[in-house]
């Protein structure tokens, strides 16, 4: 069932070429990790990277275990 959760959530994007990344934003106060996706447009790719970046530099990068 999580994998097809997850084919769910990428269709959309998969379909119309739309370059994606996912940052760990945080964790949930469960302890779980909580992704943002960035979307673009198509062949968009740099900005994508460049965006996803610059959102992480600004979050801290992804929690340390412990």
């Amino acid at each position: 069932r999580a994998t097809a959760q997850w084919v769910e959530m990428t269709l959309p994007f998969n379909v119309t070429r739309s370059p994606v990344a996912t940052v760990c934003a945080g964790l949930s106060a469960d302890g779980l990790p909580v992704g943002l996706q960035v979307i673009g447009r198509q062949r968009a790719d740099v900005d994508v990277l460049c965006a996803a970046s610059t959102i992480e530099a600004v979050l801290g990068g992804p929690p340390r275990p412990g």
